[in-house]
């Protein structure tokens, strides 16, 4: 079945705006149930300086409610490549939403604006550093420091859990259809072995037992037919491109950079030796101004020795003179 590429953000757009389909995809990966499911997702526009790109961005999320009345907010993030800004823009995008509150609707029909648990999920169309499995839970384990023991039944507690989050990460370039389980099965509609020429479609090949997955694959086979959702992946496929130039631009700059500096480096080098000859040499020469010292220093004790002994002679000299002058 060819369906659109799901990686893309406006076909990920399109397919969760079937609420259904969203619900049945939160709940399998997060593997609780779902009562109800409000997906909202948020358009950005982030202009890069000083070359005034204007990047579209969407950001999904979905307000949960679970069976037992707890609601919780899902931060879901659909980055195909890796670029160095993303940590800093996922950490703007959830500082964001740790300061704002959500409206939900309580049991009585009464709205009102709450903090709610955060849970992220990532889909990454890059892989992490290996030694990571595909998918991936960094999750709430509380454990007493004194003892290192897991506390698994701990009371709700508001400061613990608005301040804390879980997080789910996906690597799709990892994904593999060799596995059975209900979340690898549905997962692997977003497998990108089976790309086509056209980046933006996917020659789908997977054998399909279970209906939810079959809804998906029909949903993102029906956004083939949809000209908005086309036309946004152009537009995606054209920023994408624009930063990667934009990116390789700047790693020549910093490559040239880097051959000046090695450039200098060598030349300091070169430098050095030049100041450890003179170094050397003039070492040298101090040892034989040093040597040189010794030698007139012996000689002026010779002449020293010499002055003393004509001394002594005309000291005797003067002495027979006398005696004889006496006589």
């Amino acid at each position: 079945m060819i369906i659109a590429n799901p990686i893309y953000d406006s076909v990920f757009k399109y397919l969760l705006e079937d609420l259904d389909i969203a619900k049945g995809l939160l709940s399998i990966i997060l593997n609780e149930d779902i009562e109800t499911l409000e997906v909202k997702p948020q358009e950005t526009t982030t202009e890069i300086q000083p070359h005034a790109i204007n990047i579209f961005r969407l950001d999904f999320k979905a307000v949960i409610k679970k069976p037992n009345g707890d609601y919780k907010k899902a931060l879901i993030e659909l980055q195909k490549a890796k670029h160095i800004l993303d940590i800093m823009r996922f950490r703007r995008y959830l500082a964001d939403n740790y300061q704002k509150e959500d409206t939900i609707v309580l049991a009585n029909g009464t709205h009102e604006s709450m903090p709610l648990p955060i849970v992220t999920i990532y889909f990454l169309g890059f892989s992490l550093t290996k030694g990571f499995p595909p998918v991936f839970k960094m999750g709430h384990r509380l454990v007493d420091v004194f003892n290192g023991e897991e506390l698994t039944n701990r009371p709700k507690e508001p400061f613990v859990d608005l301040l804390n989050h879980e997080s789910y990460t996906i690597q799709i370039p990892l994904l593999k259809d060799d596995l059975k389980t209900r979340l690898a099965q549905t997962l692997m509609v977003f497998n990108q072995k089976y790309v086509m020429d056209d980046m933006h479609k996917l020659d789908f090949q997977g054998d399909v037992q279970d209906p939810f997955v079959q809804k998906i694959l029909d949903r993102l086979n029906r956004a083939i037919a949809n000209e908005d959702v086309r036309k946004t992946m152009d537009i995606e496929d054209e920023i994408e491109n624009t930063i990667s130039k934009l990116l390789r631009a700047k790693d020549l700059v910093i490559e040239d950079k880097d051959k000046e500096l090695e450039e200098k480096g060598k030349e300091l080098e070169e430098k050095g030796k030049e100041l450890e000859e003179k170094g050397k040499e003039l070492e040298e020469k101090d040892k034989e101004l040093e040597e040189k010292g010794k030698e007139l220093e012996e000689k002026d004790k010779e002449l020293e020795q010499k002055d003393k002994e004509l001394e002594q002679r005309e000291a005797y000299i003067a002495d027979l003179l006398r005696k004889l002058n006496e006589k």
